[in-house]
């Protein structure tokens, strides 16, 4: 989702699913909300990152997450590069850098993203349940003294 949060433009197949699972572990999507957050609004965010709920392809289209959705990416991909090379690239540039100015993520959030990260890293609860998932591929609700 951090990837595809950050991208200029996405391009899904119906089978794509997304999904922010952090929250599972006991850690944080700190470093991905502040841009998923510009891309989809910060109540579907929030929200993606409170439930860790699986977002199909289509649900991913409505909310903005994907650009396009369809199974044939090479034809979609050809589509947009011929338009791209239609556009003066001093005018995406411009552009890019417009856009970053309106919606900054600014150092402080980066910060503290980086911070928050760190932080849940070294917490032993979450470093059992990775641990746990790694070793035994299980996951956080299927351990002993999960809820």
């Amino acid at each position: 989702v951090g990837v595809v949060a950050a991208s200029d433009l996405v391009l899904a197949s119906h089978a794509a699913s997304f999904s922010l699972p952090e929250i599972l572990w006991g850690i944080l999507p700190a470093m991905v909300l502040p841009f998923l957050a510009r891309r989809v609004g910060m109540h579907h965010a929030y929200k993606l990152a409170l439930t860790a709920q699986q977002l199909g392809a289509e649900r991913a289209l409505e909310l903005g997450l994907v650009d396009e959705l369809g199974e044939d990416s090479e034809r979609a991909l050809q589509r947009l590069l011929l338009r791209f090379k239609r556009i003066p690239a001093e005018g995406i540039l411009k552009l890019k850098r417009y856009a970053n100015d309106v919606f900054p993520i600014d150092e402080r959030v980066e910060a503290l993203a980086v911070q928050t990260t760190t932080g849940l890293a070294v917490d032993p609860a979450v470093r059992q349940r990775i641990h746990a998932f790694l070793t035994h591929q299980s996951l956080p609700w299927e351990q002993e003294g999960s809820r």
